[in-house]
């Protein structure tokens, strides 16, 4: 047996293990709760933590709860002791809901009835847009009540690849940091509708890779102005909602793109390990996303299957199963404030970005390169733009090579293929287009004195080398390439 395959054996052995252990370590705890607490922590690498005294008490009721529990649903879903085993309901539901179903209530009546263009949708008996290459991987939230911006995200990234082919993770942190206007309060809740109202106005939205998520980890960031200016990844047209209180509606809508839904989360949903769930409550917290809709075959029971964003390590890989056809309503009120995302424009060209903050940027389709590294090559103060799409940077920091050449000869000025069957002229690179005025503009008064002073450093540093390579004589340029 070759290494690939004994990894492989390996990595079902351990998953085997895993999923063979939660039920074992519920058993522990109902007999032995210290010790089932003590390998809950190492599970969940949690041994460091504060207040232990006070999360054994709280893990040891939750262990009461699921036990009850699965006894009395044990033919359609269990619960287990998953890593928010130490949390009360109250502790989980402050910072891992964030659905606001005041506002959402009245935003739609003022909004007054939208369109519903898939009314003659003629569903499918099942649908599963992860088949379809229509949904990202599964993301966590943590600790902030952000679930709005995840669920609106999905559902965007959903249309966007229907509508174009290509499945582009897009940023929840940009909807958290920058939209505040709609009524949207980041880490405080908000709507999927808002976020789809500001994603139109405000030209689209940038990707994960561009913007990542930072807010569920205790981290202070801000809306950078610089980004909102041209990176706009994936735009929309606009918003409709589905008709209130119709399944049949809904499953409409799910079998044309992912749908962006409000539920509410019971605690038992906090300790979801599978199955589809057949009881629920009725009050509005949680923002997911809807992706499909099937028939359980061991139970019979038809379920819409959801994405949540809870982390991939929760329920089933990430996602839950939830009953269809109950009452009007919807199970946990799913049919009640459906929404999905409309496109039907192309998205804009974007241009590169250099850095994490969008001070140095390049024209769309070329490459970003690095002139002048410093702090072992941890920062660049100067970026220059390669205008191949992939491309290569060569020694001399003047031209690049193609990506399918990566092999710069710097005597020559040729690229050529790693196999050596292919040879080109290197290509000369131009200077990154810089702005240092944009990127310190931030809702977060605390974080944008920091920012301010970073890009006032690297402009003045930016503009330092500069001023060094046009003093510099050609000669001594040249010399240092041939060295």
């Amino acid at each position: 047996m070759g290494r690939p395959a004994l990894l492989s054996l390996l990595c079902c052995l351990v998953a085997v293990a895993a999923a063979e252990a939660q039920p074992n370590l519920l058993s522990l705890a109902k007999s032995d709760p210290k010790a089932a607490f003590g390998a809950w922590l190492r599970q969940n690498g949690k041994e460091s933590e504060r207040d232990l005294g006070a999360r054994f008490e709280v893990f040891k009721a939750n262990v009461e709860f699921i036990d009850s529990y699965n006894t009395q649903h044990a033919s359609s879903h269990q619960l287990e002791l998953n890593e928010f085993a130490d949390m009360s309901w109250q502790d989980f539901a402050r910072t891992r809901l964030g659905f606001d179903a005041t506002q959402q209530a009245t935003s739609r009546q003022n909004r007054g009835r939208t369109p519903f263009r898939h009314a003659n949708a003629n569903p499918p008996a099942a649908i599963d847009w992860r088949d379809h290459g229509a949904v990202t991987g599964v993301k966590n939230q943590g600790a902030c009540g952000s679930c709005w911006a995840f669920s609106a995200t999905g559902a965007v990234e959903g249309i966007n690849q229907i509508k174009t082919g290509e499945l582009v993770s897009l940023s929840e942190q940009q909807l958290v940091d920058c939209d505040t206007v709609t009524g949207n309060a980041g880490c405080g809740g908000g709507l999927m509708d808002w976020a789809f109202e500001y994603i139109k106005k405000n030209g689209g939205i940038d990707t994960e890779e561009d913007w990542g998520y930072y807010s569920g980890w205790g981290f202070g960031t801000w809306c950078n102005r610089r980004k909102l200016a041209d990176r706009h990844a994936v735009t929309i047209d606009g918003y409709e909602d589905v008709p209130k209180n119709d399944e049949y509606a809904l499953k409409q809508a799910i079998s044309q793109q992912p749908v962006a839904v409000g539920i509410c989360a019971s605690p038992a949903m906090q300790f979801y390990r599978g199955g589809v769930i057949d009881t629920c409550c009725s009050e509005l917290n949680h923002g997911v996303l809807a992706v499909g809709y099937g028939t359980d075959e061991a139970t019979g029971h038809p379920y819409y299957l959801i994405k949540n964003s809870w982390g991939g390590s929760w329920g089933e890989q990430g996602f839950f199963r939830l009953k269809y056809g109950t009452s009007k309503e919807g199970l946990c009120g799913i049919a009640t404030t459906a929404s999905y995302p409309v496109k039907t424009s192309p998205n804009p060209s974007v241009p590169s970005m250099c850095d994490p903050f969008g001070w140095a940027e390049c024209p769309s389709g070329s490459t970003c390169s690095c002139n002048w590294p410093f702090f072992f090559n941890l920062f660049c103060i100067r970026h220059d733009c390669c205008p191949l799409r992939g491309g290569v940077g060569c020694d001399d920091n003047q031209h690049c090579c193609p990506a399918d050449a990566p092999v710069c000869d710097t005597q020559a000025g040729t690229c050529s293929s790693t196999d050596g069957q292919k040879t080109v002229q290197w290509t000369a690179k131009a200077p990154a287009s810089y702005d240092f005025t944009g990127g310190s503009s931030s809702s977060d008064e605390s974080a944008a004195p920091n920012v301010a002073q970073m890009a006032k450093m690297y402009s003045s540093m930016h503009k330092m080398q500069m001023i060094t390579s046009a003093q510099k004589p050609q000669g001594i340029q040249q010399q240092e390439v041939q060295e």
